[in-house]
């Protein structure tokens, strides 16, 4: 099972800012962030090339706080959960 919450048009905040706020709701409902992933953009002549690059939660707050990612995907995958 994975739980997820989504937002978009996030303009008004910090991408930490939305890390933080994932992370706080995922403590909230007792779920606990098991994973990561961030993605990574690569144009070619064929077009827009999207890769999700799976990592630990202190890595993606390394590369958030260096300015390396803005988009990215917590999860919590816990057999048995909910």
């Amino acid at each position: 099972m994975c739980t997820a919450l989504v937002m978009y048009d996030t303009s008004e905040v910090t991408p930490m800012e939305d890390c933080n706020a994932g992370e706080s709701f995922s403590d909230a409902i007792g779920a606990r962030i098991t994973t990561a992933g961030y993605y990574t953009y690569k144009n070619d002549e064929d077009g827009l090339y999207v890769d999700l690059i799976e990592t630990s939660l202190a890595d993606l707050k390394r590369k958030i706080t260096a300015k390396e990612v803005t988009a990215f995907r917590l999860y919590s995958q816990q057999t048995g959960y909910l």
